[in-house]
């Protein structure tokens, strides 16, 4: 996990870079807090329910490299769920109902990635890192005609510790909750 953990930094290094280089950087800094709470809520649920609810596994599960076709599934449908959470987002000024969209998303796609992929625990984080670059390049290209795009290109990146927290986290319980849903039962 710490080549994970590399990842996602060298990437908020980026996205601080995009900040300072923005037009309006206050405008993109007063979405930390949010993003910082939600980081922590994500990680501390999912641990605190393995510690308390429902149990350390004795192994993770999962390969690394996943089911590579499902797992393109998996990221192509969190793609589209998140391209359409951020239309949402622009256009309708609806900031709650973009955020349940996009939460949603990710947390689908963690649960996706942990029982119908067989994921390994990393696996989630790389996802989240490909989401927030592909979905950053989208709010930029969205906006080039506009001094925006920088800024919303950077706001998304911002959000990478937010996305990757909350993925994992889906990942994380639903992992630990039993058997995969591919498996057959036996008894």
């Amino acid at each position: 996990m710490a080549r994970v953990r590399a990842v996602v930094a060298l990437v908020t290094i980026i996205a601080a870079g995009l900040v300072a280089a923005s037009p309006s950087p206050a405008v993109v800094l007063s979405e930390i807090p949010h993003v910082v709470f939600v980081t922590l809520l994500a990680a501390f649920a999912a641990e605190g329910m393995s510690r308390f609810v429902l149990g350390y596994p004795s192994q993770r599960g999962g390969v690394h490299p996943a089911r590579r076709v499902r797992l393109m599934v998996v990221g192509s449908a969190a793609f589209v769920g998140l391209c359409l959470s951020f239309e949402v987002r622009a256009s309708v000024h609806r900031s709650w109902v973009a955020e349940l969209g996009h939460v949603g998303a990710l947390v689908a796609a963690g649960v996706a990635m942990a029982r119908w992929c067989r994921s390994s625990e990393r696996s989630p984080v790389y996802l989240a890192t490909g989401l927030v670059a592909l979905l950053s390049v989208f709010a930029a290209l969205r906006f080039a005609e506009t001094t925006s795009g920088m800024q919303n290109a950077a706001s998304v990146l911002m959000r990478l510790p937010q996305d990757a927290a909350v993925l994992w986290a889906a990942w994380h319980v639903a992992a630990i909750r039993g058997r995969p849903l591919t498996e057959p039962r036996t008894r």
